[in-house]
C-alpha cells in the first residue's frame, strides 16, 4: 500500500481529505500531520509516496518547504493544497518541484482529479491557470519570430543554403573564405537554432518551414 501524507493546520480540512481520499482510494495509508517538523518526521521514518502540502502550516509557510522533502525522498510527489492565490503562487511551486498545485476553494471533483494525475506522476494545474499558463506562452510567442528561419543570422543562412545543397563544412568554406572551425560552429548554431541534429532532419525541417525546398540566399 501506498502511503500518502496531509500537512494541514486545519483540522476540519484535514480530516475532510483523508476521508476524501480513504473512501476513493481504499488502498492507501492516509496520515495526516499539522505542521511542518511533524512532516519532516514523516519524512524522516515513513515512504511517503504523495504529500499534500498546505503552504501556510506552522514551523513552514515558505516554497522552500518543498525542497527539503524532495531532498528527504526525491520520488515523493507533492500536490499543493493552499488557499493562497494560485495565478501567484501556481507555477513558482511547479518551478520548486511540486507536480500540482490546487486551490482550497476547488469542487471534491477538481480535488479528487488533481490527486489522481499527481499519483501519475503527471503535473496539474486548474483549467483557469492553465488558461493562464496558455496566454502567457502565447504573448512570449509573440515577442519571438513566428518562424525560427527569421532567428537566423545572415551568416547562418548563407551556411544553412549549403548545407540543405549538400556541401560539407571544407566544400562551404572554400565557398565562402571562411575556415573549416568556423564553418562548424555557425553549422552547429544552425542546428541548435532550428532544433535538429542531422542534415536529414535539417531539410525535412526547411519543407515544413518553407513549404518548398529552400531557395538561393
Amino acid at each position: 500500500m501506498k502511503n500518502v501524507l496531509i500537512c494541514e493546520d486545519h483540522p476540519v480540512v484535514g480530516l475532510g481529505i483523508k476521508y476524501l481520499l480513504e473512501s476513493n482510494f481504499p488502498k492507501l495509508n492516509v496520515y495526516l500531520c499539522n505542521d511542518y517538523e511533524q512532516a519532516l518526521h514523516y519524512y524522516s521514518t515513513v515512504p511517503i509516496y504523495m504529500l499534500i502540502l498546505d503552504l501556510n502550516v506552522p514551523g513552514g509557510n515558505s516554497i522552500k518547504m518543498l525542497e527539503t522533502f524532495l531532498y528527504k525522498q526525491q520520488q515523493s510527489r507533492i500536490l499543493v493544497f493552499s488557499a493562497y492565490d494560485e495565478k501567484v503562487y501556481a507555477l513558482p511551486c511547479l518551478k520548486a518541484g511540486a507536480k500540482g498545485y490546487i486551490s482550497k476553494h476547488s469542487a471534491q471533483e477538481e480535488v479528487l482529479l488533481a490527486v489522481k494525475t499527481v499519483f501519475n506522476n503527471e503535473k496539474y494545474l486548474s483549467p483557469q491557470m492553465r488558461q493562464v499558463s496558455i496566454d502567457k506562452l502565447l504573448h512570449q510567442a509573440e515577442e519571438m519570430h513566428d518562424n525560427p528561419l527569421e532567428n537566423l543570422s545572415d551568416r547562418e543562412k548563407e551556411v544553412l543554403h549549403y548545407l540543405v545543397k549538400g556541401y560539407g563544412p571544407a566544400d562551404i568554406g572554400r565557398q565562402l573564405n571562411l575556415h573549416i572551425s568556423t564553418i562548424s560552429t555557425v553549422k552547429n548554431r544552425v542546428f541548435n537554432k532550428l532544433g535538429v541534429n542531422s542534415i536529414v532532419s535539417l531539410i525535412e525541417t526547411m519543407r515544413v518551414l518553407q513549404g518548398t525546398p529552400p531557395v538561393a540566399v
